[in-house]
């Protein structure tokens, strides 16, 4: 699941502040309590930052409308859903989760305020960019294989097997 995976980037980050040796730590209960405080502090952020922005962008289409242009509300929608993953980024929070929490309060929320036809619109448009985002993943992971330096069959066998 997707949440899996933010959780699991945001304490990769957190343990690769420990492993790193970027803190001082005075024993492992304070590498613990480190590890816990920013693993905390990172994850509540991007939720709240999230949802935030979600509601925020929910406000902003309730408020503004452009359901005359179809293409001017699509785009608006398109890229506002992106900007807070930017913005949790240059504040040192996890992007991952920042926007999983936009996704999920904008779809509930934001997305009532769109004309019928541009929820189709980023309706179809986020699905193409999860396919594509997912081949491109899955093209590259299959790549690598080729890449690993292996010259004969026994080195393929003992390295995968």
């Amino acid at each position: 699941s997707v949440l899996n995976d933010g959780v699991c980037l945001v304490l990769f980050d957190a343990f690769s502040m420990i492993v790193g040796g970027e803190g001082n730590f005075n024993g492992p209960v304070d590498a613990a309590w480190s590890l816990l405080t920013d693993f905390l502090i990172s994850f509540t952020g991007s939720m709240c930052l999230g949802v935030a922005s979600g509601l925020g962008v929910a406000l902003l289409l309730k408020f503004v409308d452009m359901r005359q242009c179809r293409l001017l509300e699509t785009s608006f929608y398109v890229l506002v859903m992106y900007l807070p993953f930017f913005a949790a980024e240059t504040i040192k929070l996890s992007g991952i989760v920042t926007i999983l929490f936009t996704g999920i309060s904008a779809q509930h929320y934001a997305a009532r305020n769109l004309s019928m036809g541009a929820q189709d619109d980023t309706d179809v448009f986020f699905r193409i960019i999860s396919h594509i985002a997912e081949v491109a993943i899955f093209l590259e992971l299959g790549l690598t294989v080729f890449g690993l330096g292996l010259t004969s069959f026994e080195d393929f066998c003992i390295e995968f097997f």
